[in-house]
């Protein structure tokens, strides 16, 4: 699911523009995050309302309005208008122009316009609301009731599903108005698409889209959108910008993962200047649990804006003579949770100088605590305080105020030297405690379980006050500076403990949070080496690592009367070189967090993000310091790639673990505190979020960053301030709701400048001094609070009686999840504990769907109303019974509440006549019982399905069985059952009188007959399948075929009794004959039921065996002789033996013989139907081929050698040539007896080698080659 900010386009509207002008006047203010303005006012208006829905007291196309200082706002279906007016007279306040301080005489001046998304619809059937404000609103215009609106709760959430396909669009309205597009998965961003109308329109340099009024520009901020991981708090941010594309802006987003929820951006609640007009500088803030917040700071001077009944002295009052700026009071304001309205404000101070360390809203007591230094001998201290007077040059000083800014006690508290100061040493310099600009007002105040007030500051006072040497664990002072832990009864009049922490050296303690039952934890830095408590025996760093090093202690501080304190554990946090440990946090079972500073190398341990070479860290102890779960550098800056690492970047200020364990840090850094401390390094480069409120730095401002539980990921980081002014804190710390919001002081726009980007809902949106002012930020990172949503299948709260309803949880996962659906007063009918349910409404009323979303030990709530209407009412008109396959009316009727008929609609039925599928009544065919189906339409859309039974009398049977069955060869009577009036035989055989009541029936087929019987009232239809029956068989067996002549008995199978076709009935026949004929029997069961007969035919079936041979007479191997079988049709074997003990049963085999002589052979013929056989010899005679010659001869001389001579048998034909050296032919001859007496041309040829070639046919066909040498010899 996607977010994206935007706002909406609007046509300008006279009526719209008078309405909001005639309504209040109200200041123009300045947005930051959502739209932001550029004009300058100097006095505070109330604060923005909730969104209202429109119930008449507005245009029909208005859906819901706000009100904002300067603007009101109309929701329409398809975006929004704004109205932006401005009054040089309404200044408010009690002025002689008036009580309200109007000056009729100067003009109103506006500007209206409109924001309209193209494409996208708004439904006032789906809208759902959340997060009431509780108070109701009324509307009551002109003398007409019915015009009058009332009892309207305006909401801080409207959403609106489905405005774009898949797409919701969620306003939100807690001081400032916002707006956020969740895109489900799957669904195209791109579709949202925003046309403005009425006021011209640019995008600036950084994504913003700027709306330059009449009265003055207000800028859209460019969007900024990531995904949520199913762990609800894991972001991955998504690039994402406005383009204009034909006119429009769309919205563009980059790659994300399409199965996740894309989600909106970090919401700035508050930010608001002090409105002071002198020199005012922000130190603290806190919270309370109403979400107000309280800023804490000094003013040089009278110009601090005050409130009537607040406590409080100007500085300057009877101050001594010298310069004013060097006396200074603490300036304190309350504001409401927006920043909108100023709830108190006061100076707090004497003739000398205040400066606040810390600020806590007691919850208990409902007050708030205020803790710092002072050097004002008439500082306002009560009566009854536990230190009445100033000791020193400077004291501490603890004051409560009522949540009205009223004093209810006040104490110093210090000894004859200086405390809350720790500028010992060489001040912004490894060799001092302070370190950063800004240190010296380092502190912290807390309240304890039972409402104790805790502290740690730092002395040199050698007499500070502490408890007695059996309550205390250090009663005496260390030397040049110790921290001190110091715990005061609620009223602020009793010293309950109070110790010194502090060896030899240097030593402060910055940070405290109690712990369980009397035990709490404190932390800050020492450089007392070896006599910091050097005899701790429990912790996990035992030992002192060098220069100053960060520690953190667990200590009792003993259960009243506070006797027997103790350090239960104690462990050093650093490096080699020098480090501190400024702030300090517990989470909710029990661990220990510190974060510091260091100049050392920090030692990365145990989790999976960090930045090796930081000069910040963050540490997780065990709950007793016997463990370092992990520690991570944090904080590195990179300038062009190249890490920042020779010092730190930030002056830390703020600390949290959350209910869900991730973890916040706040710092600010620049010019301010380099320009005191070389070390300090430049800002610009830390690690930023896509998702950054403020992806950029000027190089002084504010920095936030947000790891998720064990330092596993980066979740969120990004700059805060100005474009011109040096951001920074001048002292003290501010604080983090549990819930992740962040309560900050800043000391802002310096110099005179107004560039801190504040919300519209700020009551001072501009600076008043010609230099600095305290500002507040409240900035909700919504990472922890659970939303609730729902979302309705189908969408439509009005739902019918029987209809399946699913509902989803819209908002954030969270660890438990609870639906109830029920009406107010009742138990609830339904229940379920997962992301979604679904439920069957069974029975009319108004429900209430509540939706309970638990994250983090956090609720959130949210509600649906399900208007459950009752079905129509339906009068059915059952037909008569009737008689089978008669045709009936069907007739109903149905009834709205005013009693006007209904639609309906008959569901389709084969047994329905033809009629108009809206008719009530319809005509049907009817047989036996049958159910037809109409659907019922309501007034309110609900369809009803129902149904109507049609039924006929029993249908008798005219017949007592459905089957007849006889002997094939005989007639049948068929009579139907008794009982009837009439019959009527209906068949597709001849039937001679159909209305006969006994039928005889000859078949030899099986047939179906129907009769139509009557008994007074229907007619009955039956009908009974006539079969024929065959119920014997008999058998003779296969046919026979013999040889020559057969006598066999031949014995019949199947039947009783038998007639053969000779006339004979025997059970046996004797058959005994030649040539061919055949024998039939019929036979009968013990019925009588004739067969079928059986015939056997015989036959006659000599065979005769003949063969051919191939070649027939004399073959020569090895020659393959084929064997040719040519015996009768009726051999189906053979076998063949060709004399050489070879054999073979192929019909026509091939044999080849290898040896020669004369073989007799025969062949056996078989018919295995007769088992007839006969055979046939045969003879053949196997000779060879020779072609041979000899090699030499000896012509001219007596003996067989003297001639030429060629060795040759069966050869029928031959071609001898002999050739000389040279290759001439020398003699040639076609005599297969070849005789050469070794002339040539009747000359003698020379003695020596001669060639010769023979090529030669057998008789057998095959031709034969030879090539040789013929030696003559002489």
């Amino acid at each position: 699911m996607l977010f994206m900010p935007a706002l909406a386009n609007l046509r300008s509207s006279w009526r719209l523009f008078l309405w909001a002008a005639g309504f209040l006047c109200l200041p123009w203010m300045v947005m930051a995050h959502g739209f932001t303005g550029e004009t300058r006012q100097n006095t505070s208006g109330p604060s923005a309302t909730g969104l209202v829905p429109n119930r008449g007291q507005w245009p029909e196309e208005v859906i819901a309005h706000a009100d904002l200082p300067g603007l009101r706002l109309f929701v329409q279906a398809d975006g929004l208008r704004w109205v932006a007016y401005q009054n040089d007279g309404c200044h408010g306040g009690h002025t002689e122009k008036g009580l309200h301080g109007v000056d009729p005489s100067r003009n109103l001046r506006g500007h209206a316009w409109e924001q309209r998304f193209v494409g996208a619809r708004a439904q006032r059937s789906t809208m759902q609301s959340a997060d009431s404000l509780g108070y109701p609103v009324h509307y009551l215009r002109g003398s007409q009731p019915q015009n009058w609106a009332q009892d309207l709760y305006p909401v801080r959430e409207l959403r609106f599903p489905d405005f774009y396909p898949g797409i919701d669009w969620v306003l939100h309205m807690d001081g400032e108005f916002k707006y956020e597009f969740h895109v489900s998965p799957g669904a195209d961003p791109s579709q949202i698409r925003m046309q403005v109308r009425g006021v011209p329109q640019r995008l600036d340099a950084s994504g913003r889209l700027i709306y330059t009024a009449e009265i003055g520009d207000y800028i859209e901020e460019a969007p900024v959108s990531w995904t949520l991981k199913a762990d609800g708090y894991t972001k991955v941010p998504v690039a994402s910008a406005w383009v204009q594309k034909k006119g429009n802006w769309q919205y563009q987003t980059g790659p994300y993962a399409s199965d996740e929820v894309l989600v909106l951006d970090p919401r700035m609640i508050g930010a608001t200047y002090s409105g002071s007009g002198v020199d005012n500088w922000g130190f603290t803030a806190t919270y309370d649990n109403a979400g107000n917040m309280y800023l804490g700071g000094i003013a040089f001077g009278p110009g601090y804006p005050t409130t009537l009944g607040a406590f409080g002295f100007a500085p300057g009052q009877n101050q001594p003579s010298g310069n004013p700026n060097f006396y200074y009071d603490v300036a304190l304001t309350k504001y409401s949770p927006n920043g909108g309205q100023v709830l108190f404000s006061t100076y707090l101070g004497g003739l000398g100088q205040e400066r606040p360390s810390s600020l806590i809203f007691d919850e208990n007591a409902q007050s708030l605590l205020v803790f710092g230094r002072t050097n004002s001998a008439n500082f306002p201290i009560t009566a009854g305080a536990y230190q009445p007077a100033l000791s020193g040059s400077y004291d501490l000083f603890v004051t409560r105020l009522s949540s009205s800014g009223s004093l209810l006690a006040s104490t110093y508290l210090g000894g004859s030297g200086a405390e809350g100061t720790n500028a010992v040493g060489t001040p912004f310099t490894t060799s001092s405690l302070q370190f950063n600009y800004g240190d010296d007002s380092r502190g912290e105040v807390v309240v304890a379980p039972n409402g104790d007030v805790l502290l740690v500051s730092n002395t040199q006072s050698a007499n500070f006050p502490v408890t007695s040497v059996t309550g205390t664990l250090q009663a005496g002072f260390g030397g040049s500076m110790d921290g001190v832990v110091a715990r005061l009864s609620p009223n602020l009049n009793q010293l309950l403990f109070s110790t010194y922490l502090g060896g030899g050296s240097m030593d402060a303690t910055y940070a405290i949070k109690p712990g369980g039952g009397d035990t709490v934890f404190v932390a800050g830095a020492t450089f007392s080496q070896t006599t910091f408590f050097p005899n701790h025996s429990r912790g996990y760093d035992l030992s002192h690592n060098g220069q100053a090093d960060g520690y953190v202690m667990m200590m009792r501080t003993g259960n009243p009367p506070f006797s027997q304190p103790q350090l239960v554990s104690l462990t050093y946090c650093g490096t080699t070189s020098y480090d501190q440990n400024f702030l300090l946090e517990r989470d909710n079972r029990g661990h220990i967090y510190v974060a510091g500073v260091s100049m050392g190398n920090i030692n990365q341990s145990g989790t999976r993000w960090f930045q090796a070479g930081a000069k910040h860290y963050i540490q997780k102890y065990s709950p007793f310091l016997d463990s370092l779960y992990w520690s991570a550098p944090v904080g590195l800056p990179f300038l062009n790639g190249v890490p920042q690492s020779a010092g730190p970047a930030l002056s830390l200020t703020a600390f949290l673990v959350d209910r869900c364990g991730k973890i916040y840090l706040s710092g600010w850094g620049g010019d301010l505190n380099s320009t005191f401390n070389s070390n300090i390094q430049t800002m610009r480069g830390l690690p930023i979020t896509a998702n950054a409120l403020q992806p950029g730095t000027t190089g002084s401002d504010m920095y936030l960053l947000v790891l998720a539980p064990d330092a596993d990921t980066l979740v969120y980081a990004t700059y805060l301030g100005g474009s011109i002014s040096e951001e920074h804190v001048d002292g003290g710390t501010s604080r983090f709701s549990p819930e992740g919001i962040v309560y900050h002081a800043v000391c802002a726009g310096c110099r005179g400048n107004s560039d801190f980007p504040v919300t519209s809902s700020a009551v001072y949106p501009f600076n008043q001094s010609t230099n600095c002012n305290a500002l507040i930020f409240k900035l909700d990172l919504e990472l922890v609070r659970p939303r609730a949503g729902i979302r309705m299948t189908p969408s439509d709260t009005n739902v019918c009686v029987g209809s399946p309803i699913r509902f989803e949880n819209t908002g954030t996962t969270g660890s438990s999840v609870w639906w109830t659906i029920g009406t107010i007063g009742q138990p609830p009918v339904h229940s379920a504990q997962t992301s979604s349910t679904q439920y069957t409404f069974t029975t009319p009323g108004t429900y209430r769907v509540r939706l309970v979303v638990e994250g983090c030990q956090q609720f959130d709530t949210t509600f649906k109303t399900v208007v459950v209407t009752p079905p129509p009412v339906i009068t059915k008109y059952p037909p008569p019974t009737s008689c089978p396959g008669d045709t009936v009316w069907l007739r109903v009727d149905s009834l709205d509440a005013s009693g006007g008929l209904l639609s309906i609609t008959w569901v389709a039925d084969p047994f329905l006549l033809p009629g108009a599928p809206g008719l009530f009544r319809r005509r049907a065919v009817v047989s036996g019982t049958r159910w037809f189906y109409f659907d019922v339409i309501s007034a309110s859309g609900c369809v009803l399905r129902d149904s109507l039974r049609a039924r006929t009398m029993a249908p008798k049977e005219v017949f007592g069985n459905d089957t007849l069955r006889w002997c094939w060869d005989r007639s049948q009577a068929l009579q139907p059952l008794a009982g009837f009036r009439s019959y009527r035989w209906l068949s597709d055989v001849e039937i001679t009188n159909q209305n006969q009541t006994v039928q005889n029936f000859s078949l030899l087929q099986p047939r179906w007959v129907y009769c139509r019987a009557y008994d007074d009232t229907c007619f009955h239809v039956d009908s009974v399948y006539l079969l024929p029956e065959i119920t014997t068989t008999v058998s003779l067996g296969p046919d026979l075929f013999f040889c020559q002549q057969i006598n066999r008995t031949l014995v019949p199978t199947g039947g009783v009794t038998y007639e053969w076709s000779d006339g004979s009935t025997g059970s046996t026949y004797n058959l005994s004959a030649g040539g061919s004929g055949f024998v039939w029997v019929i036979a009968r069961d013990a019925n009588g039921c004739r067969s079928l007969p059986d015939t056997l035919y015989y036959y006659e079936d000599p065979i005769s065996a003949a063969i051919s041979i191939s070649p027939s007479d004399t073959a020569f191997a090895p020659q393959a002789v084929y064997f040719t079988n040519q015996f009768s049709a009726n051999i189906d074997s053979v076998y063949w033996f060709f004399g050489d003990g070879n054999s073979s049963s192929s019909f026509n085999p091939v044999h080849s013989y290898t040896d020669t002589g004369t073989f007799y052979g025969y062949m056996l013929a078989f018919s295995t139907r007769s088992g007839c056989r006969d055979s046939i010899p045969f003879l053949l005679v196997v000779d060879t081929v020779v072609m041979d010659f000899p090699n030499a001869f000896l012509p001219e001389t007596e003996g067989v050698n003297a001639l030429f001579r060629s060795y040759t048998k069966n050869l029928r034909t031959l071609d001898f040539r002999v050739y000389d050296r040279w290759g001439q032919k020398i003699f040639e001859t076609t005599n297969v007896d070849v005789l050469w007496d070794g002339t040539q041309g009747g000359k003698a040829v020379m003695p020596g080698t001669y060639v010769y070639t023979a090529d030669g046919i057998g008789k057998n066909g095959a031709d034969y080659f030879r090539k040789g040498l013929i030696h003559v010899v002489r």
